[in-house]
């Protein structure tokens, strides 16, 4: 006997696979094994505006200005405005929170999300880092999620700078 079902948990999609099998003693064997999908879900830009405006209260005023939650671009440049203003203020538990959630909108975001985080972000990265000195700025690079610093890393060689 053969059965499945298809269970929801948490936003994970899980499909069971009962396999019964009669062994010829009269007992039975069964097995079971769990397949789990995960469903990924699209960031848009409205909920990166939120979530950005959750971690910063201070932009949130900017974030909600008529136009610029429309756009993933302007979005992304006041977030990317305020992590430079934190780097520059040395608030480090700010910087790893913001570097956080910019990797989450990097990973989780739709394709316009994607791009203004590789396009503004990442490009500017080494302005955001120019006021530091050399131990300063390995120290933000360790706190870069490994996605935006591959990201960051595969612009500066596509650049070949």
């Amino acid at each position: 006997m053969i059965g499945f079902f298809v269970a929801r948990n948490f936003g994970l999609f899980f499909i069971v696979l009962i396999i019964s099998v009669y062994i010829n003693d009269g007992s039975r064997l069964v097995w079971i094994s769990p397949y789990c999908f995960v469903n990924k879900r699209i960031m848009n830009q409205y909920e990166a505006a939120d979530e950005i405006a959750t971690i910063i209260p201070e932009a949130k005023g900017e974030i909600i200005k008529v136009g610029n939650m429309k756009n993933a671009y302007t979005i992304i440049k006041i977030f990317t405005k305020y992590i430079r203003s934190s780097v520059e203020a040395n608030n480090q538990l700010l910087i790893e929170k913001s570097l956080r959630l910019m990797e989450r909108i990097h990973d989780k975001g739709d394709a316009f999300l994607r791009n203004a985080v590789e396009n503004v972000f990442v490009f500017s990265w080494d302005s955001v880092t120019a006021s530091c000195n050399a131990l300063q700025r390995k120290m933000l690079v360790s706190k870069m999620p490994l996605g935006l610093y591959t990201a960051y890393i595969n612009q500066v060689y596509k650049s070949g700078i």
